[in-house]
């Protein structure tokens, strides 16, 4: 999610009745004060089992050790797991920078266990833009993550595709740390020829639910789908950008997030005696 982007469809519509429609029980977003009161109702809304996977934001003004107080004092038992960072090696690891990676985990995980409300709060490396063992073992163990931080993004493929491959190679680079993937999905804009290719909307609703169970039994923890509404509308089906969302720009929802829904809905506990079958 993209809650603070309130310059975008995000801030034209009710997002919580939005993820209520989904049933969804876990959401990402970055750390933003203006954002925070959000999280809390989300997580009252949908009750125990709820959180939010926190991106620490380097485009706030404020340290990420003041981030990790904003949500120890302002969201206290909101968080999933908190990530130290998004995508940082798109560019591929520059000279130096793994290293200062794995130093600002071992901070931050030193100031989590500092605070009585982020003491138990799984601590997750940095998502990976170049997702492939390369990038997995160069990054490695840090030593103190718990989790490590995959974007599998098939490019219209079967959600399946490359994924025990990618899971090898997580294990072998970090294997005392449990994968997780905070960002997965397909993006809709059909008529634009792009690298990462798009994906039918009819097909979206059935691969990403696919996505989620096939996710689930490989062993993943925690999976997210990107994203949850178009940022912005665009009807010619170009911008890839654009496509992601589970919701249209316009509050519409489209068959993938139907389709998840459905999903949600017949996994969902009620409670009481288990039916006969």
């Amino acid at each position: 999610m993209h809650h603070h982007y309130s310059d975008t469809a995000y801030g034209e519509h009710d997002l919580l009745a939005m993820l209520e429609r989904l049933g969804v029980r876990h959401i990402r977003d970055a750390v933003t004060p203006q954002s925070m009161e959000f999280y809390k109702q989300f997580v009252e809304q949908v009750g125990p089992g709820a959180g939010v996977s926190y991106i620490l934001n380097d485009g706030e003004p404020m340290s990420v050790q003041d981030q990790l107080r904003l949500i120890a004092e302002q969201a206290p038992g909101t968080a999933s797991q908190i990530e130290s960072d998004n995508e940082p090696d798109c560019d591929g690891w520059g000279a130096g920078e793994v290293e200062s990676y794995h130093d600002l985990a071992r901070d931050l995980r030193a100031q989590m266990d500092s605070l009585p409300e982020l003491h138990d709060v799984p601590l997750t490396t940095p998502s990976f833009c170049r997702n492939n063992k390369s990038s997995f073992t160069t990054y490695g163990d840090d030593g103190v993550s718990e989790r490590f931080n995959m974007h599998p993004y098939t490019g219209g493929e079967l959600p399946e595709k490359k994924i025990a491959e990618l899971l090898a190679a997580a294990r072998e680079a970090a294997p005392d740390a449990t994968p997780v993937i905070t960002e997965g999905g397909f993006h809709g804009a059909v008529n634009k020829d792009n690298e990462h290719k798009p994906t039918s909307e009819m097909a979206q609703s059935a691969y990403l639910p696919q996505m989620f169970l096939e996710y689930a039994a490989q062993g993943i923890a925690l999976t997210h789908a990107y994203e949850l509404i178009d940022q912005h509308d665009d009807p010619g089906r170009t911008q890839r950008e654009h496509n992601f969302g589970l919701f249209r720009a316009d509050g519409s929802i489209k068959p993938s997030g139907a389709s998840l829904a459905a999903l949600t809905s017949a996994l969902r506990d009620e409670g009481g005696p288990a039916q006969a079958t």
